[in-house]
């Protein structure tokens, strides 16, 4: 039996649904996995249209919490977000505005963390060494500057 156009864009939309009730996601990301599953490009775009006029959703809330989450769980520098969400799919409006929301202070907390877990790690320091693990973890060689000489 052949799905009706309505009863399809239905489906994409309830996998829609059931893809974003695990955490935030990106709009790209669930067009990515709407057109792995076979949906028609006219499903996708209904469904994710009808997903932000539902508040499901929601590019700067992802940017917002991808932001956070990445920062406080992974310790990753701004440079490093912004190439992440660049990836996703959003445009540079709504990546600053995720990168806008992390706090400077649990930022800086994040890169002494970094520093003193390398530190813990490393036989033999090296601050070169350091500095380059830093920059591939997404911090600002500035920001590196200014903080690594008290830690």
């Amino acid at each position: 039996m052949r799905h009706t156009e309505n009863q399809s864009s239905k489906s994409a939309f309830n996998k829609l649904i059931q893809y974003c009730n695990y955490r935030e996601r990106s709009s790209r990301e669930i067009e990515i996995k709407l057109l792995n599953l076979a949906y028609s490009e006219k499903e996708i775009v209904s469904a994710i249209q009808k997903g932000k006029d539902l508040g499901i959703v929601d590019n700067n809330r992802f940017s917002k919490s991808f932001s956070r989450g990445k920062n406080r769980k992974n310790r990753w520098g701004k440079n490093r977000i912004r190439f992440e969400l660049k990836v996703k799919g959003l445009n540079t409006k709504e990546i600053e505005f995720g990168i806008s929301n992390i706090n400077e202070e649990d930022y800086k907390e994040s890169l002494i963390k970094c520093i003193t877990i390398y530190k813990k790690k490393s036989k033999t320091f090296q601050e070169f060494k350091l500095v380059k693990y830093l920059l591939n973890k997404g911090y600002e060689r500035t920001f590196i500057n200014d903080n690594i000489k008290n830690y």
